[in-house]
């Protein structure tokens, strides 16, 4: 399951930075300009939710814009339909497996799901980790531009860091000196 997770987190193919810009300007309704001294165009990270893209404020500060794949309620949709299906088919003819509910764990699936289309709640989590962890030693919660922030579209600050599993790079960081600013990601 690690293996399968990490490729929906590293193996996404990013979608065009014209539709990355489209859904801004569409969320924000002015122009990509306006809300940005800079965009970068090509995207740091891609999933299977969104991409994210560096970017700086009119007044400096670094932001990473995270950006929710088109169409993604309609895939959704199509690939719980698909599970919906399955679950079914599993329930009805295989006996053994009705104790566990498929139908339902694909409804529990299908909520939970809906909430991750709407990055208002993903923004709403963030403020509210970042007040109830306030001034605590060595815990670096980014700040959340709300004004840039949508149903589509999460701005916070960026935050360089490395992954979890890249053990080189840990390392490499932990031997700077640096070792009290390290970061799991």
């Amino acid at each position: 399951l690690t293996e399968e997770f990490r490729k929906l987190q590293d193996r996404a193919l990013p979608f065009p930075v014209e539709l990355a810009r489209q859904i801004l300007e569409e969320e924000f309704g002015r122009p990509i300009g306006e809300l940005f001294a800079s965009f970068d165009d090509t995207p740091i990270a891609a999933g299977s939710i969104a991409q994210i893209h560096r970017a700086t404020l009119r007044g400096g500060d670094r932001v990473a814009v995270k950006v929710q794949r088109p169409n993604l309620e309609r895939v959704m949709e199509t690939d719980l339909d698909i599970l919906r299906g399955l679950a079914t088919l599993a329930e009805e003819h295989i006996a053994e497996i009705r104790n566990y509910a498929p139908r339902k764990l694909v409804e529990e699936f299908a909520r939970s799901l809906k909430g991750e289309r709407d990055f208002r709640r993903e923004t709403a989590s963030v403020k509210k980790f970042r007040a109830l962890h306030a001034g605590r030693p060595g815990l670096v919660v980014p700040f959340v531009r709300e004004e840039l922030c949508s149903r589509r579209v999460l701005t916070e600050q960026f935050i360089e860091g490395v992954k979890v599993d890249g053990a080189e790079a840990v390392s490499r960081l932990a031997g700077t000196g640096r070792g009290k600013d390290l970061a799991l990601l």
